[in-house]
């Protein structure tokens, strides 16, 4: 199972400047070189994944797993009782 957690550019450049990311180009601003990956790879991202999460600024990281969590059971047919 493949998941792929997905942002708007401005908040994956502030999640890329703060771990100190290297840059692809240093000739461009964090989020072209973003744009750019994303662009160029978006359909290779979106062809692997299984299930697309977009993650969003305000939840908390539980909130976003029990989300995930939540898509698992519903697309797998899991049941909430059942371990993932």
């Amino acid at each position: 199972m493949n998941i792929l957690l997905t942002t708007d550019l401005d908040d994956l450049a502030d999640r890329a400047r703060s771990n100190d990311r290297p840059r692809v180009d240093p000739r461009t601003t964090l989020a072209e070189d973003l744009a750019q990956i994303w662009g160029t790879h978006q359909d290779l991202y979106l062809g692997f994944a299984d299930i697309v999460d977009q993650t969003e600024r305000g939840k908390t990281v539980a909130q976003e797993v029990d989300e995930l969590l939540e898509a698992l059971r519903r697309d797998c047919g899991i049941h909430e009782e059942e371990p993932i």
